[in-house]
C-alpha cells in the first residue's frame, strides 16, 4: 500500500513476484515524475484510489495482463511493458479514471496491447489511436459513461480491419478515427458515435442499440463514406444525425 503525496521524485517499485499494489491519494502529473513498476508476473493487478501519475510499466517482463480498479477520481499516463495484451479497468460508484493527455504510450518496439475490458460502474475516458494492434474494447459490462478514441483501419499493426467495440448500459461516447471493417454496437443507453472516415468495409457495421442515439461526421467525411450508395446498409438503430463543416 502506498499512500502518500509524491512531488516530482516518484519512486520505482523492484519486486518478482508482486502481484498486488494499492496506490491511495497520490498527485504527481507533473511531466518529470514517473512511478516505475518493474515486476516479473504474469498479471498485476493495481488499485487506484483518488490517484493522478505517471505509470510506467515498461520494466515488468512478463505482464501480460494489467488489471486497474478505481475508487474516486483518478488520472494516470500508461507507459505500458513490451508483453502487455489485455488492460481491465473496473470501478463502482460512479468512480472516473481519465487517460491523457498520452493516454497509452506504447514502449519502443511495443504494440502488443490488443484487448481492453470494461467492467462495473466506472467512467472512462480514453484514446487508443495509438495501439495499432488493438482488436475489441468490451464495454458490455459497465454502467458508466465512457468517452473512447480508436483507429478504426489498424493498418500499423497485426490485425488490419477495426477495433470492435462493445457498448454499455450507460452513456458512451466513440470517436472511430477511420474506416472500419469493425462491429460497433453501443448498446443501451442515449449513445454518440463520431464518424471520421470513408466507406465501410465489407464487413464493418455500426449499431446504435436503444435509446436515442446520435452519429456524427464531418461534411466532407460524410460526402466521402456515402458516395458508393450502400453507407445506409452498415448502420442501424441511430435516432439523429450530426453533421458539421469543422475540420473541413
Amino acid at each position: 500500500n502506498i499512500e502518500q503525496q509524491f512531488g516530482k521524485d516518484m519512486p520505482t517499485i523492484r519486486g518478482d513476484g508482486v502481484t498486488n499494489l494499492h496506490l491511495k491519494d497520490i498527485n504527481a502529473l507533473d511531466g518529470s515524475s514517473r512511478f516505475k513498476v518493474q515486476n516479473s508476473v504474469d498479471t498485476l493487478n493495481i488499485s487506484l484510489d483518488h490517484v493522478g501519475i505517471n505509470l510506467d510499466t515498461t520494466g515488468s517482463l512478463g505482464v501480460s495482463t494489467l488489471n486497474l480498479s478505481v475508487d474516486g477520481s483518478s488520472q494516470i499516463n500508461l507507459t505500458d511493458g513490451d508483453d502487455l495484451v489485455t488492460l481491465n479497468i473496473s470501478g463502482s460508484n460512479g468512480a472516473y479514471l481519465a487517460f491523457g493527455p498520452n493516454p497509452v504510450s506504447q514502449a519502443t518496439g511495443n504494440d502488443g496491447l490488443t484487448h481492453v475490458n470494461i467492467t462495473g460502474d466506472v467512467d472512462v475516458s480514453s484514446d487508443f489511436t495509438t495501439d495499432d494492434n488493438l482488436v475489441a474494447v468490451d464495454n458490455s459490462g459497465n454502467a458508466g459513461d465512457v468517452i473512447i478514441a480508436v483507429n478504426g483501419d489498424t493498418d500499423g499493426g497485426a490485425i488490419d480491419g477495426g477495433v470492435d467495440y462493445a457498448g454499455g448500459t450507460g452513456g458512451d461516447i466513440l470517436w472511430v478515427a477511420s474506416n472500419t471493417d469493425a462491429t460497433i454496437t453501443l448498446g443501451d443507453g442515449d449513445d454518440f458515435l463520431v464518424y471520421q472516415g470513408a466507406q465501410f468495409g465489407a464487413d464493418g457495421s455500426a449499431d446504435g442499440g436503444t435509446g436515442r442515439d446520435t452519429l456524427a461526421m464531418f461534411v466532407a467525411d460524410a460526402a466521402t463514406a456515402t458516395a458508393t450508395g450502400d453507407f445506409e446498409t452498415h448502420i442501424s438503430n441511430f435516432e439523429s444525425v450530426n453533421l458539421t463543416n469543422e475540420g473541413t
